[in-house]
Protein backbone atom coordinates (compact mmCIF):
# COMPACT_ATOMS: atom_id res chain seq x y z
CA UNK A 1 0.00 0.00 0.00
CA UNK A 2 1.25 3.22 -1.22
CA UNK A 3 1.58 6.31 1.35
CA UNK A 4 -1.17 8.58 0.85
CA UNK A 5 -0.05 11.94 -0.58
CA UNK A 6 0.35 15.11 1.54
CA UNK A 7 -2.23 17.52 1.49
CA UNK A 8 -0.68 20.73 -0.35
CA UNK A 9 -2.65 23.63 -1.17
CA UNK A 10 -3.90 23.97 -5.34
CA UNK A 11 -8.25 24.36 -6.00
CA UNK A 12 -12.21 22.84 -5.57
CA UNK A 13 -15.58 21.53 -3.88
CA UNK A 14 -18.61 19.41 -2.44
CA UNK A 15 -22.91 15.73 -1.84
CA UNK A 16 -25.60 16.21 0.87
CA UNK A 17 -26.25 12.94 1.93
CA UNK A 18 -29.60 12.12 3.59
CA UNK A 19 -30.06 13.36 6.38
CA UNK A 20 -31.18 12.03 9.45
CA UNK A 21 -34.30 12.22 11.37
CA UNK A 22 -34.09 15.29 13.56
CA UNK A 23 -37.09 14.70 15.68
CA UNK A 24 -36.99 13.60 18.83
CA UNK A 25 -40.43 11.71 19.22
CA UNK A 26 -40.82 12.56 23.16
CA UNK A 27 -39.42 16.35 22.72
CA UNK A 28 -40.82 17.73 19.40
CA UNK A 29 -39.98 20.79 19.76
CA UNK A 30 -36.61 20.61 20.33
CA UNK A 31 -36.70 18.42 17.35
CA UNK A 32 -38.04 21.05 15.31
CA UNK A 33 -35.25 23.59 16.58
CA UNK A 34 -32.73 21.43 15.41
CA UNK A 35 -34.18 20.65 11.98
CA UNK A 36 -34.16 24.66 11.69
CA UNK A 37 -30.42 24.98 13.10
CA UNK A 38 -29.87 22.63 10.36
CA UNK A 39 -31.23 24.23 7.41
CA UNK A 40 -29.58 27.00 7.66
CA UNK A 41 -25.78 25.28 8.04
CA UNK A 42 -25.87 24.35 12.18
CA UNK A 43 -23.68 21.82 13.77
CA UNK A 44 -26.22 18.73 12.87
CA UNK A 45 -25.97 19.70 8.99
CA UNK A 46 -24.19 16.91 6.83
CA UNK A 47 -21.38 19.34 5.97
CA UNK A 48 -21.48 21.82 8.46
CA UNK A 49 -17.79 22.90 8.83
CA UNK A 50 -17.37 23.48 5.46
CA UNK A 51 -20.63 25.28 4.95
CA UNK A 52 -19.39 27.54 7.95
CA UNK A 53 -16.44 28.06 5.80
CA UNK A 54 -18.20 28.97 2.65
CA UNK A 55 -17.30 26.03 1.10
CA UNK A 56 -19.73 24.78 -1.65
CA UNK A 57 -21.87 21.53 -1.12
CA UNK A 58 -23.02 19.67 -3.60
CA UNK A 59 -26.62 18.09 -3.08
CA UNK A 60 -28.01 14.93 -3.69
CA UNK A 61 -29.83 15.87 -7.14
CA UNK A 62 -26.41 18.08 -8.54
CA UNK A 63 -24.49 14.79 -7.85
CA UNK A 64 -27.44 12.58 -9.61
CA UNK A 65 -27.23 14.32 -12.95
CA UNK A 66 -23.94 14.51 -12.72
CA UNK A 67 -21.88 13.09 -15.95
CA UNK A 68 -18.96 11.12 -16.45
CA UNK A 69 -16.21 11.73 -13.95
CA UNK A 70 -18.40 14.63 -12.17
CA UNK A 71 -20.53 11.82 -10.46
CA UNK A 72 -17.23 10.78 -8.60
CA UNK A 73 -16.04 14.22 -8.41
CA UNK A 74 -18.64 15.85 -6.52
CA UNK A 75 -18.96 13.44 -3.30
CA UNK A 76 -15.70 13.31 -2.79
CA UNK A 77 -15.16 16.95 -2.43
CA UNK A 78 -17.58 16.91 -0.19
CA UNK A 79 -16.54 14.63 1.90
CA UNK A 80 -12.45 15.93 1.74
CA UNK A 81 -13.78 19.93 2.33
CA UNK A 82 -15.45 18.80 4.99
CA UNK A 83 -12.33 16.83 6.29
CA UNK A 84 -10.20 19.74 6.00
CA UNK A 85 -12.74 22.11 7.45
CA UNK A 86 -12.76 19.95 10.47
CA UNK A 87 -9.17 20.75 10.31
CA UNK A 88 -9.01 24.09 10.94
CA UNK A 89 -7.69 24.95 7.31
CA UNK A 90 -9.26 28.45 5.57
CA UNK A 91 -11.47 28.50 2.54
CA UNK A 92 -8.57 29.30 0.23
CA UNK A 93 -6.72 26.38 1.16
CA UNK A 94 -9.71 24.17 1.69
CA UNK A 95 -10.41 24.62 -2.17
CA UNK A 96 -6.56 24.21 -2.89
CA UNK A 97 -6.31 21.09 -1.17
CA UNK A 98 -10.02 19.57 -2.32
CA UNK A 99 -8.67 20.16 -6.11
CA UNK A 100 -5.18 18.28 -5.20
CA UNK A 101 -6.33 15.62 -3.46
CA UNK A 102 -9.20 14.77 -6.35
CA UNK A 103 -6.39 14.88 -8.89
CA UNK A 104 -4.77 12.19 -7.43
CA UNK A 105 -7.71 10.35 -7.00
CA UNK A 106 -8.88 10.38 -10.77
CA UNK A 107 -5.31 9.12 -11.79
CA UNK A 108 -6.90 5.95 -10.61
CA UNK A 109 -10.33 6.44 -11.72
CA UNK A 110 -8.93 6.69 -15.57
CA UNK A 111 -6.46 3.85 -14.92
CA UNK A 112 -9.09 1.53 -14.01
CA UNK A 113 -11.47 2.97 -16.83
CA UNK A 114 -9.04 2.26 -19.17
CA UNK A 115 -9.82 -1.31 -20.42
CA UNK A 116 -8.89 -0.90 -23.96
CA UNK A 117 -5.09 -2.06 -24.22
CA UNK A 118 -4.87 -1.95 -27.87
CA UNK A 119 -5.39 1.95 -28.79
CA UNK A 120 -1.37 2.93 -28.55
CA UNK A 121 -2.63 6.60 -28.11
CA UNK A 122 -4.38 5.47 -24.76
CA UNK A 123 -0.92 3.89 -23.70
CA UNK A 124 0.80 7.06 -24.65
CA UNK A 125 -1.10 9.26 -22.02
CA UNK A 126 -1.41 6.13 -19.28
CA UNK A 127 2.39 6.85 -19.35
CA UNK A 128 2.47 10.27 -19.59
CA UNK A 129 -0.33 10.70 -16.30
CA UNK A 130 1.86 7.90 -14.20
CA UNK A 131 4.84 10.03 -14.83
CA UNK A 132 3.33 13.47 -14.13
CA UNK A 133 1.57 11.64 -11.32
CA UNK A 134 5.13 10.81 -9.83
CA UNK A 135 6.58 13.63 -9.91
CA UNK A 136 3.88 15.62 -8.54
CA UNK A 137 3.54 12.84 -5.57
CA UNK A 138 7.37 13.17 -4.66
CA UNK A 139 7.42 17.09 -5.17
CA UNK A 140 4.38 17.42 -2.59
CA UNK A 141 6.19 15.21 -0.33
CA UNK A 142 9.56 17.77 -0.78
CA UNK A 143 6.33 20.85 0.14
CA UNK A 144 5.19 19.11 3.03
CA UNK A 145 8.64 18.08 4.76
CA UNK A 146 9.97 21.49 4.37
CA UNK A 147 6.97 23.50 5.85
CA UNK A 148 6.85 20.65 8.70
CA UNK A 149 10.81 22.27 9.50
CA UNK A 150 9.79 25.32 9.03
CA UNK A 151 12.21 25.69 5.51
CA UNK A 152 9.03 28.10 4.18
CA UNK A 153 11.25 29.46 1.82
CA UNK A 154 12.27 26.07 0.14
CA UNK A 155 8.58 25.06 0.52
CA UNK A 156 7.22 28.24 -1.44
CA UNK A 157 10.19 27.75 -3.96
CA UNK A 158 9.94 24.48 -4.10
CA UNK A 159 5.57 24.48 -4.89
CA UNK A 160 6.31 27.28 -7.41
CA UNK A 161 9.12 25.99 -9.55
CA UNK A 162 7.93 22.22 -9.28
CA UNK A 163 4.48 20.99 -7.78
CA UNK A 164 2.50 23.88 -9.96
CA UNK A 165 3.99 22.61 -13.09
CA UNK A 166 3.77 19.23 -12.85
CA UNK A 167 0.41 19.61 -11.53
CA UNK A 168 -0.87 21.52 -14.58
CA UNK A 169 1.08 18.85 -16.68
CA UNK A 170 -1.09 16.21 -14.45
CA UNK A 171 -4.24 17.85 -15.67
CA UNK A 172 -3.10 18.15 -18.88
CA UNK A 173 -2.13 14.62 -18.97
CA UNK A 174 -5.59 13.53 -17.83
CA UNK A 175 -7.38 15.15 -20.01
CA UNK A 176 -5.32 13.78 -22.66
CA UNK A 177 -6.54 10.31 -21.45
CA UNK A 178 -9.70 11.29 -21.10
CA UNK A 179 -10.04 12.22 -24.95
CA UNK A 180 -8.10 9.33 -25.87
CA UNK A 181 -10.63 6.75 -23.77
CA UNK A 182 -13.51 8.44 -26.00
CA UNK A 183 -11.46 7.75 -29.54
CA UNK A 184 -11.74 4.12 -28.44
CA UNK A 185 -15.06 4.34 -27.58
CA UNK A 186 -16.07 5.99 -30.56
CA UNK A 187 -13.96 3.90 -32.51
CA UNK A 188 -15.67 0.05 -30.91
CA UNK A 189 -19.13 1.58 -31.31
CA UNK A 190 -18.39 2.59 -34.97
CA UNK A 191 -17.08 -1.51 -35.48
CA UNK A 192 -20.08 -3.02 -34.11
CA UNK A 193 -22.16 -1.10 -36.26
CA UNK A 194 -19.98 -2.45 -38.96
CA UNK A 195 -20.26 -5.54 -41.17
CA UNK A 196 -19.84 -8.66 -38.74
CA UNK A 197 -17.65 -10.38 -41.31
CA UNK A 198 -14.84 -8.29 -40.55
CA UNK A 199 -12.06 -11.16 -38.90
CA UNK A 200 -10.30 -10.10 -35.38
CA UNK A 201 -6.43 -9.62 -37.71
CA UNK A 202 -7.71 -6.90 -39.22
CA UNK A 203 -7.83 -4.48 -36.58
CA UNK A 204 -3.95 -4.85 -36.41
CA UNK A 205 -3.18 -6.20 -33.40
CA UNK A 206 -1.53 -9.69 -32.75
CA UNK A 207 -3.32 -11.93 -29.54
CA UNK A 208 0.45 -12.05 -28.20
CA UNK A 209 0.46 -8.17 -28.52
CA UNK A 210 -2.96 -7.78 -26.98
CA UNK A 211 -2.13 -9.90 -24.11
CA UNK A 212 1.21 -7.48 -23.56
CA UNK A 213 -0.91 -5.01 -23.36
CA UNK A 214 -3.30 -5.74 -20.91
CA UNK A 215 -0.76 -6.28 -18.67
CA UNK A 216 0.89 -2.95 -19.16
CA UNK A 217 -2.56 -1.62 -17.96
CA UNK A 218 -2.57 -3.65 -14.95
CA UNK A 219 0.22 -2.56 -13.89
CA UNK A 220 -0.37 1.30 -14.42
CA UNK A 221 -3.45 0.29 -12.31
CA UNK A 222 -1.17 -0.75 -9.00
CA UNK A 223 0.38 2.59 -9.43
CA UNK A 224 -2.31 4.18 -8.45
CA UNK A 225 -3.50 2.88 -4.99
CA UNK A 226 -5.05 5.26 -2.07
CA UNK A 227 -5.90 4.39 1.05
CA UNK A 228 -10.04 4.45 1.94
Amino acid sequence: MSKAAPSITPRRCAVTPKRKSLFNNNQEEQGSQKLITAMIGGATSPFSHARRKGIKIYTESEIRRAKGFDKYRLPFLNEISERLAKDGLKKTEIVGAADFEWRLRKCELLSNSATDASSPSLLRNLDRMESAYKKVKASALVVQNARNTQKHILADTVEKEELCPYMTELRKSQDAVVKAMQRVEAKSKKQESSSSSESDGECGVTADEMEEAVRVVKRKRDIYDFDE
